[in-house]
């Protein structure tokens, strides 16, 4: 039994079933008690029901712990949250969609929380109740469920090749790992519209390695090739770190021989030896946007509909490890 039959039967609408059992206070009280006494003689009251049961609960789905930036995320929202008076239950994908979806449809159906925030993308689920949901991401599909926060790096990696073409670089290479194709294909995109070569030698996505690892197989296959570029930019800061390494134990100077850029900008890209140049994707303000618009979904909005999609810039920050121009002004 769905709510589109419970719909049917009590001549409303299947987004006002969901508010219902939700206890939104759009909802008339004459209109929720029609709506629950069909749902008790369906039986399907108590898989639906999630009202003044006490304080909010909002999952959290995360594709992986391990990854520095999703545990800044993850531990952003909860903090956001709990100020907020609101619970927290994680749930892990391991980048799995089939298990992004079976832990959605179970914190909707098992847990009954108010919301989700997912960090990875979650295709529209056929015949299961809606609840208010944000997905976080660099990108998200136009049949994802739920709001989408995008952060644009995209935008961030065009803008950074363009200051790198303009300081004269020609040769620009990229690491990434199995996980990171979207951001190989910003940067192509990038490489294209800026008018620079693209080089398959200085291009290179590890298959069974990630974090660290996957820098220093990227940065060995390209000193074996003997096209070492003038500047790697890698798929996020963690295989700058190995990548790094590996240079300066085969002779390379940073940045006077070859220049280094990562993507997240984490707390220990500020501190390292020689201080990680990296594109910020500002995920503690990002976790911040996110609870702060689901929890309006949550509450009603007053009656309005949010955007579908929400836009973030990603924002440039140059340190020792890029050969720039000083006067540059993110520098």
């Amino acid at each position: 039994m769905t709510l589109k039959d419970i719909a049917k039967i009590t001549e409303t609408t299947a987004s006002t079933v969901s508010k219902a059992f939700r206890d939104s206070k759009e909802i008339s009280e004459e209109t929720k008690a029609k709506i629950f006494d069909a749902a008790r003689a369906l039986g399907c009251f108590e898989k639906y029901y999630r009202g003044k049961r006490g304080g909010k609960i909002v999952g959290i789905i995360c594709p992986e712990p391990e990854s520095e930036i999703y545990g800044i995320t993850v531990g952003a929202i909860e903090r956001a949250l709990h100020k907020r008076g609101v619970e927290t239950l994680v749930g892990i994908s391991r980048f799995d969609p089939k298990r992004a979806k079976d832990i959605y449809s179970s914190m909707v159906y098992r847990a009954r929380v108010d919301g989700i925030i997912s960090l990875c993308e979650i295709e529209r689920i056929n015949d299961i109740e809606y609840v208010p949901t944000v997905l976080m991401g660099d990108s998200q599909k136009n049949d994802s469920i739920g709001i989408n926060i995008v952060i644009r790096v995209d935008e961030a990696i065009n803008e950074l090749i363009a200051i790198l073409k303009s300081e004269g670089y020609k040769r620009i290479g990229f690491i990434g790992e199995s996980l990171t194709k979207s951001r190989l294909t910003a940067f192509k995109h990038a490489m294209r519209k800026n008018g620079l070569p693209l080089y398959e030698e200085n291009i290179f996505v590890a298959q069974n390695t990630r974090f660290a690892e996957a820098g220093i197989e990227g940065m060995l296959s390209f000193i074996k090739s003997g096209a070492t570029p003038e500047v790697i930019i890698t798929a996020y800061d963690n295989i700058a770190f190995g990548a790094m390494k590996v240079a300066r134990e085969n002779g390379f100077s940073i940045p006077d021989d070859v220049s280094f850029i990562g993507i997240n900008d984490i707390t220990t890209s500020e501190y390292t030896s020689v201080s990680l140049s990296s594109i910020s994707t500002s995920y503690k303000d990002f976790a911040a946007s996110a609870v702060n618009i689901l929890l309006e979904e949550i509450g009603g909005n007053g009656g309005k509909r949010l955007e579908h999609k929400f836009q973030i810039p990603a924002k440039l920050q140059f340190r020792q490890s890029t050969k720039i121009n000083d006067e540059h002004p993110d520098n």
